[in-house]
């Protein structure tokens, strides 16, 4: 047998156990790292949570098995956590038709000291796909950082469903914050909406500051889902920031008469779309325009409560109340939500 052959046969032996060695590593590896995915991005559920005022902690009780969320129809609420740098805990409500409520997404630390609380509530549906509004609240021990504010969208998240009535006494309900949206039809049956909120007392807009997007909020939508503005084929692509921020464009007020509008209900917005930017260039497809709805959505009682007033063109179509529930972690964190600027200032 030749050096060359034996070299060979060398070789190939050397190949095939640095493979062995190599493939046994890597399986090594992969249920070391599966272990560890499955350790730090579990998820699991529960029947109870409680809220520690003193610790400002969250507390899950009573798991339940991944099988009875999805075999069993009779759970009327539960918890899910999720657990990724920082902790996520969703609350789960009643299962209907549509799917199942979603009352609040919570965030912790590792030592579940919350941080923050998400609300959902669903507004309005259409081919646009679903309209939302969520109040984000920022918590820390301290009473200036706490603070909410409504954001008006149309992104794809899990919320709440409304019970809706046509009348409602709202008594000693206080109106926080008043939200106006814009829906366009556009060519190729895509959309536009243009949201914008008003804040307390006087009513006028909401400009961007930390934890908000308002001051004018642009999304887009295609096939009933939400779509990047900027993806709409009539937006033009050189489309600048302002027409992200430019509640002009879309006729939306700087501020919302309420006085006049609860006497005489006229519609905000204007007639016409601006279609140019300031520096009179185009920026939207004029052609094939179509306002489909202009709503006016009046939040009470903390978002828990909406008036919503439904226009086309100038004519008011529909009003009807939106109802959610205060589920029992929103009268426990009410507590520390009233040390908010946004209380204070509508209770004065």
């Amino acid at each position: 047998m030749s050096y060359r052959t034996i070299s060979s046969v060398i070789f190939f032996i050397i190949l095939i156990f640095g493979f062995l060695w190599l493939n046994s590593n890597i399986n090594d590896y992969s249920k070391q790292l599966k272990n560890y995915i499955r350790k730090e991005y579990q998820t699991n559920y529960y029947k109870e949570l409680d809220f520690d005022r003193n610790s400002f902690t969250l507390n899950l009780k009573d798991q339940i098995k991944i099988k009875n969320i999805f075999e069993k129809k009779d759970i009327s609420s539960y918890f899910s956590k999720y657990k990724i740098k920082e902790n996520k805990i969703v609350h789960y409500g009643e299962l209907s038709d549509k799917g199942r409520n979603v009352y609040n997404t919570f965030y912790t630390s590792q030592n579940s000291v919350l941080l923050e609380r998400n609300k959902v509530n669903f507004l309005f549906e259409g081919e646009f796909g679903k309209l939302s509004s969520t109040i984000n609240y920022y918590y820390d021990q301290s009473d200036e950082s706490i603070g909410s504010r409504a954001i008006v969208s149309n992104k794809d998240i899990d919320g709440e469903y409304p019970t809706i009535s046509n009348k409602y006494e709202i008594r000693d309900k206080k109106l926080q914050i008043i939200s106006l949206v814009r829906i366009i039809k556009v060519k190729n049956n895509q959309y536009l909406l243009m949201s914008a909120q008003y804040k307390f007392p006087t009513w006028e807009i909401i400009k961007p500051v930390k934890h908000s997007n308002s001051g004018g909020i642009l999304s887009g939508a295609e096939n009933g889902k939400h779509k990047y503005y900027k993806s709409i084929k009539a937006v033009k692509a050189i489309t600048s920031p302002d027409l992200k921020i430019n509640k002009n464009n879309f006729g939306l007020p700087d501020k919302f008469n309420l006085d006049d509008y609860m006497d005489t209900p006229t519609s905000p917005f204007s007639k016409d779309i601006n279609t140019f930017n300031k520096n009179n260039t185009k920026i939207i497809d004029d052609k094939n325009l179509e306002i489909v709805h202009d709503i006016v959505n009046l939040h009470y009682d903390y978002n828990h409560l909406i008036r919503q007033d439904i226009w086309d063109g100038e004519k008011l179509i529909e009003t009807r109340w939106l109802e959610y529930e205060w589920t029992d972690l929103d009268k426990d964190l009410f507590k520390f939500d009233k040390k908010s600027t946004l209380y204070k200032k509508n209770n004065n």
